[in-house]
């Protein structure tokens, strides 16, 4: 689930986003600003940001009935407007499932953490 959500973001698919992000989706990023679907789906494909790397570990999934909570932490090499950057942020993203249809991402946060060497 959270695999697919990534690779969407590195390859900038506004298809493969529409797919996994309920139409309710909310996204906090690690420097506090907050996206909605929307919002997501107009800047996936700009090249104000890039994703150079994105990796994660340290995944834990609880499954509440139909809810999934993932918690993991990840590392990223972006460029912001050209500028390139590396970060590392704890990472909780919330999956829910309605009637045995497909899992759907309804929200996701981050908080980043100072990386060596920025």
């Amino acid at each position: 689930m959270y695999a697919g959500w990534v690779s969407a973001l590195m390859n900038g698919s506004v298809k493969a986003l529409e797919v996994i992000c309920d139409v309710n989706f909310l996204w906090t990023n690690s420097a506090g600003e907050t996206r909605t679907k929307a919002q997501l789906m107009q800047g996936a494909d700009s090249d104000e940001l890039i994703y150079e790397s994105w990796t994660s570990d340290s995944h834990r999934v609880r499954f509440y009935g139909n809810t999934a909570v993932l918690t993991c932490r990840d590392h990223l090499n972006v460029i912001v407007q050209g500028n390139s950057s590396s970060l590392e942020q704890e990472t909780i993203a919330v999956f829910f499932r309605q009637d045995n249809s497909a899992w759907k991402l309804v929200s996701t946060q981050s908080t980043g953490f100072a990386v060596e060497g920025n």
